[in-house]
């Protein structure tokens, strides 16, 4: 059984002395159609061999951690972690990821020294990283929450993460685009930083989640930072 987080020690007490009326427990997965036709995704975990037995029930209600189609191979994970964990987890790790995005985007902008309108794009692409980082380290930190703040975290995510995820895709597209028009030599990131829009879109729409439709633009930064690392930086005029 596991360790209780509650903060009275009576409760964890209680949990050890109680004997297990059943084993485990099983989760499965399905929508619920409401009267104006819209479909809530909903899991439903019940304890394995129950029958017929009436149990007391608690519903959760949240806008997040539960918006994915996961893979059936996958469910033994979630099973074992719980969805909130697995969630919290990839948030984090997107987070980790995306600061070193910024970092090498930064880092190519340094070695390039942009001007003309070309520095104009890289300040909006480069504000508007700066802006989702900074939403979704604060998301990060408030889906560790217990309980999830949900409220909080549509604050964070309207302010923060949606403007910045906007400024960026923007931004990106810009700078790709006028990167192409001069023939630059990193073409195969141009073209994903000018692709960054139906890109992310292609990626929310199909696969269902708005971080893995940054990857191309990840994938370009790193492009990037390593063709800037091997050409000599240009002479100041």
């Amino acid at each position: 059984m596991k360790a209780s987080r509650d903060g009275d020690p009576s409760h964890a007490e209680y949990l050890a002395l109680r004997p297990a009326r059943f084993r485990g427990y099983e989760r499965r997965s399905e929508y619920l159609q409401m009267r104006d036709g819209t479909r809530i995704a909903v899991d439903v975990c019940l304890p394995r061999g129950k029958g017929g037995a009436k149990l007391p029930t608690i519903l959760r209600q949240t806008r997040y951690f539960r918006r994915f189609r996961v893979n059936p191979a996958l469910r033994p994970l979630l099973d074992g972690l719980g969805v909130d964990r697995v969630y919290l987890v990839g948030t984090q790790a997107m987070a980790v990821l995306w600061l070193a995005t910024v970092v090498a985007a930064l880092a190519v902008a340094r070695r390039r020294r942009p001007a003309g309108l070309e520095r104009v794009w890289w300040w909006i692409a480069l504000l508007g990283y700066g802006w989702f980082a900074a939403g979704l380290l604060g998301f990060g930190l408030l889906a560790g929450l217990l309980p999830p703040a949900d409220a909080a975290a549509d604050v964070v995510f309207l302010a923060g993460m949606l403007p910045g995820l906007l400024v960026s895709l923007i931004g990106s597209s810009l700078l790709g685009i006028g990167m192409l028009r001069r023939r630059d030599p990193d073409r195969g990131a141009a073209w994903l930083l000018a692709l960054a829009v139906p890109l992310w879109l292609f990626a929310n729409l199909v696969l269902g989640h708005n971080s893995i439709g940054l990857l191309p633009l990840m994938w370009a930064w790193a492009l990037a930072s390593r063709s800037a690392v091997r050409r000599p930086r240009p002479a100041l005029v």
